[in-house]
This record gives C-alpha cells, structure tokens and sequence, in this order.
C-alpha cells in the first residue's frame, strides 16, 4: 500500500479555519481562561465516507531552540477518538484546571488509517492522512514585540540556522518569514511560520550558506519587519 502522511501545521496557522482533504478545523489558534476554563475546538467533514480523528493535548515548552512536548498531564478533553460523517461536526470540548502551572500547549489532530471492515487498514489504494498541529494558551500575545536574530553557523557547509529570541512576557508569532541574500534573493527557510515563547529561543534552518543571509523579513500579526543578519 502507498500511504502518504501529510503534516498541516504551522501552515495552516494563519487564519481561524481550515479545510483539507474534505476536513474543517476551527479554530486554528486556542485561548483558555489564565485562571483554568473551557475552550472548544470544532471538526468537520465534508468527505463522501466517514474518517476517523484522535485528538491528544501536549504541554509545550522550548528548549535549545526546538519545541518540547509532553503529555499534558492535567488537562481534560473529550472527545479523544471519534468517527465524522460526511457533513457531520464534532465539538473537542478542553476544560483547563484552576492552578496549572503550564501555559502553552499543542492540540494534535490526526486523521487515522481507514480501515476496510473496522479490524484492517485498506491495503489496496492510495491513503491521504492529514494531521494539524494547533497551538493553545493562557497567555497573551507579546504587547511590544521585540524579536532578536542571530545567525548560527552549522558544521554542514551548506546550511545555517537562524535563532529568535524572545525576551517578553506573552508569545510571538512570526509569519511570512522569508531570509534574502546579498542580491535579496529568497533563501529556503523553515519553519516559515514560528511561535516563540516567553523567554525562549527557536531555530530556523536555512538550506543554503550561512555567509549568503544578509536580512531576514516577517511579520507580527499583520506588521511587517525586517532585520540584518550579523
């Protein structure tokens, strides 16, 4: 069988729904109650047969430049696993205790194989499956956002890694990123869409020479900006 496993992620972050392969998600960024209470996710299908979707709630963290997840221990969810008819919706209904000591977390959303009788995945056709990896927080938005950039040189010659710190007290969200060369030619760059936390650094990797990286553009919610690369 040919199965292909497709990752929505950070590019499907930028607006409030989404819909691939017959599946809506909405919305696409989460807000909880700093103080613990209940947000909802909705899921919809448009396909012509049923699929089946797991939800599973991570706690979220960074370090050394890379995202970090764990089970999150202390949030309750239901629906974990249920099956969308075609133009059917599903409420993920997320109750965040009072006291928690977390307060970023990732929402997986996967679809699961089908199956040909419930018992065996269909073995005989091509197997699109989607996964969206949404963000959820009990914080605000940094108010004034400052994001610092610093170039890491890689041992691979080919390649180099931007860092972005942030120093606030709220997240950033950095979109449209894109990194130029001395002729301001756009450099590959991933993620092109980034969340850092608070106090916190995340890499970007940049599939060319570090030498070539002379700015960096983004944009903040909408405000665009750029920065030189030292």
């Amino acid at each position: 069988m040919l199965r292909f496993f497709i990752s929505a992620g950070l590019a499907l972050l930028l607006g409030f729904t989404s819909q691939a392969q017959g599946i809506t998600v909405s919305p696409l960024r989460l807000t909880v109650p700093e103080g613990g209470g209940v947000t909802a996710l909705t899921l919809g299908s448009s396909q012509s047969k049923p699929v089946t979707v797991q939800v599973r709630v991570m706690d979220w963290s960074q370090s050394d430049g890379e995202d970090v997840y764990a089970p999150a221990e202390d949030v309750v969810f239901t629906p974990e696993i249920f099956t969308l008819e075609a133009g059917q919706e599903q409420v993920v209904r997320i109750l965040m205790p009072a006291g928690s000591e977390t307060d970023a977390w990732r929402i997986f959303v996967d679809e699961l194989p089908a199956t040909s009788s419930g018992d065996a995945p269909i073995a005989s056709q091509l197997s699109m499956r989607m996964q969206y990896i949404l963000p959820m927080f009990a914080m605000s938005p940094e108010e004034t956002p400052t994001p610092i950039f610093s170039l890491n040189a890689d041992e691979d010659p080919g390649k180099c890694e931007i860092e972005i710190a942030n120093s606030g007290n709220g997240y950033l969200r950095l979109h449209g990123i894109a990194v130029l060369d001395e002729t301001d030619t756009p450099m590959p760059v991933r993620p092109a869409l980034a969340y850092i936390l608070p106090s916190s650094t995340l890499d970007l990797t940049v599939a060319s020479d570090c030498a070539n990286a002379r700015q960096i553009q983004f944009a903040i919610d909408g405000a665009s900006g750029t920065a030189r690369l030292e």
